[in-house]
């Protein structure tokens, strides 16, 4: 198929060829500016290599978030031009409020207002959500749980759900996969351990409680 141009052209051509669509990513890096510091400043891998991130990744489903006390040239580097959403909340220094968001009044602001700031490009007050600690927690406990399978995986699965569990290369035929490409899936089963040789049944292989336990809980979902 040639080149593909970016993580969502890969995803559209993966499930033909059996493979697994990739996911995004969200990176979080807390007190940015500290640690450029800490590690040597922007000439040093970890600042080097986080600007190269946020050069390239976008592109291919890495995404950045950076947040620090102090943010300006010397302490960050370019990678500010790099981030389409920045936001300001209250500062003390008026000159970190005009590097990040291009003006002066997140300094204005008071500690008496937690979550309110500014977005570059939103002439207006935004209030950010601020939510307790232990309300967080109650929600991490009972927010449903992201899930384990891929869309493409739970398909495969279907089939071979309907072929009695088997998992057979000649299951996935008729559904418009070649036989290279059903070969490589039942190989990537075998790797995972989602799939098993049964002696007692010819050595036909089938899916492992392991798979079958991940495919009920999306249907739970």
């Amino acid at each position: 198929v040639g080149y593909v141009e970016d993580l969502d052209d890969f995803n559209a051509h993966a499930p033909r060829f059996g493979i697994q669509a990739l996911p995004r990513i969200l990176v979080v890096i807390d007190e940015y500016n500290s640690l450029v510091a800490q590690t040597g400043g922007l000439n040093k891998p970890f600042a080097k290599r986080t600007q190269q991130l946020a050069n390239l990744g976008r592109k291919w489903g890495i995404h950045l978030l950076l947040a620090g006390q102090t943010f300006h040239a010397s302490k960050v580097g370019e990678i500010r031009d790099q981030m389409q959403t920045r936001i300001c909340l209250w500062v003390e220094n008026a000159n970190t409020s005009n590097y990040v968001v291009g003006h002066r009044r997140a300094a204005k602001l008071t500690a008496n207002t937690p979550g309110r700031g500014y977005v570059k490009g939103v002439n207006a007050l935004v209030q950010c959500y601020r939510m307790e600690k232990h309300l967080l927690l109650d929600l991490m406990t009972t927010v449903a749980r992201p899930s384990v399978l891929t869309v493409e995986q739970i398909a495969l699965i279907d089939i071979f759900m309907a072929d009695e569990q088997r998992v057979r290369y000649q299951a996935l035929l008729p559904h418009g996969y070649s036989e290279r490409q059903a070969k490589a899936i039942v190989t990537d089963f075998d790797q995972r351990g989602w799939a098993k040789k049964e002696r007692q049944l010819n050595n036909a292989r089938y899916l492992t409680e392991t798979v079958l336990a991940l495919y009920q809980q999306e249907q739970c979902q």
